[in-house]
């Protein structure tokens, strides 16, 4: 079963979501992360081993487009796919835009460019 971990600066250190993305993984599940206003370069292990896409909508596409793959029989045929996917981005933009603009935000973690 596929995950998607959605990352603000505010979860990032999150204990149970670091919990529950192994556990998807742990479990042969694909596990993305969808990156709320966040680069990749702002990821720390264990997080950073998972694929990551920015909250943009060719990148969203694209992570759908690899979960629907995964799916198997059970996904949807291309066409169906990217007709849904048109229909449902205007509320999913919404919705997670609010998500954004309620997060607290958390002090950027400074790393050093060896960590990087």
């Amino acid at each position: 079963m596929p995950g998607i971990v959605c990352l603000t600066r505010a979860n990032l250190d999150s204990n149970w979501l670091h919990f529950e993305a192994g556990a998807v993984s742990k479990n042969g599940g694909l596990v993305m992360n969808c990156l709320l206003n966040l680069a990749k370069t702002d990821l720390d292990w264990p997080l950073k081993q998972f694929q990551s896409v920015e909250f943009k909508k060719e990148e969203m596409l694209s992570m759908m487009k690899s979960i629907n793959e995964q799916l198997g029989d059970s996904g949807l045929a291309e066409t169906p796919f990217n007709s849904l996917f048109e229909t449902l981005w205007p509320e999913v933009a919404r919705t997670m835009q609010e998500i954004i603009d309620d997060s607290p935000s958390a002090s950027p973690t400074i790393r050093n460019t060896k960590d990087l």
